[in-house]
């Protein structure tokens, strides 16, 4: 896939300490705390029995039960002995795992501005919730991990740790989550976030190993709107962004409408490929509300 090659894109603003941003973070995480069942992020409530502090129901007592459960009050009224049981609070693990090879940072910087956003959000929203949080950006392979942490006060060293991604190489997606494997040996939730301008082949790979190793995957795909429909017209000089191969090129308006069928096609592609291994899918135009995606996001997940 090409692109127009920038000359300098500049320094990156540090969109995360945005005041707007947090406050949208604190309304994403109210959303996802009233999910139904708890089955989003962080605080998930199973009928194992546990010591949370959310009480279920009663039982009566066999010898062996943990004496600190008994009801004394309800043994004073009935004269038998009765367990209290309780829903058990499981924190997950939630992993980001974040494509920052040259082609998310351009040709538009909306899209890193997008991808360190929703990174953040997810990362922030498990953090408050008290899920174990882990950042692992990939190129051609795992780059080192990024901040692992399982409390919000955490939170300032994973916006550190974004602000200052910067692009590296070209992305293989295949190696990156082979290594992911071999290193990761827990289960959770996992979001891939890539514009996924490479072959279908590397990403069914992807998808099906994750499933199979049982990640509840959540796959995102940004591109920008002039990626979607690219205001092209003349002569150019189109510069692959992570192979630097350049080709020249007259465009003319059958030209613009083959390279939108196309796009729509691998978009089309994309998702079919994602939910063929149970994996959630959403696509993000990085140029619009970043706020109404992510509340959209959070409802319909």
């Amino acid at each position: 896939m090409y692109t127009i090659h920038l000359k300098d894109i500049g320094k990156l603003v540090n969109v995360l300490q945005e005041s707007e941003y947090l406050k949208l973070l604190k309304k994403l995480t109210l959303f996802s705390k009233h999910q139904n069942s708890g089955r989003r992020l962080g605080e998930r409530l199973t009928k194992k029995k546990g010591s949370s502090v959310e009480f279920k129901d009663y039982r009566e007592y066999y010898p062996g039960d943990d004496i600190r459960f008994v009801d004394w009050n309800l043994w004073g009224r009935l004269d038998k002995y009765y367990i209290k049981l309780f829903y058990n609070e499981e924190n997950q693990n939630v992993f980001s795992l974040f494509d920052i090879s040259n082609s998310m940072f351009e040709p538009e910087i909306s899209k890193s501005n997008f991808l360190k956003k929703f990174v953040g959000a997810v990362s922030y929203i498990a953090l408050s919730q008290k899920d174990n949080v882990k950042l692992l950006p990939y190129c051609n392979n795992l780059i080192h991990s990024g901040p692992e942490a399982y409390s919000l006060s955490a939170w300032p060293r994973f916006s550190a740790f974004l602000s200052k991604v910067r692009p590296t190489k070209h992305s293989n997606l295949v190696n990156s989550v082979d290594e992911f494997l071999a290193r990761e040996k827990q289960r959770g939730i996992l979001f891939l976030v890539s514009d996924f301008l490479h072959d279908l082949e590397s990403l069914e790979y992807a998808l099906k190993k994750l499933s199979f190793y049982k990640f509840q995957v959540n796959v995102v795909q940004v591109l920008s709107q002039f990626e979607i429909e690219p205001d092209w017209s003349g002569n150019y000089l189109i510069k692959d962004a992570e192979s630097e191969l350049e080709i020249e090129i007259d465009i003319e308006s059958d030209y613009k409408l083959l390279y939108q069928e196309s796009c729509l096609e691998h978009l089309r592609n994309v998702e079919k490929t994602a939910k063929k291994y149970g994996c959630s899918y959403r696509f993000a135009n990085s140029d619009q509300s970043f706020e109404e995606f992510m509340i959209k996001y959070f409802i319909k997940s």
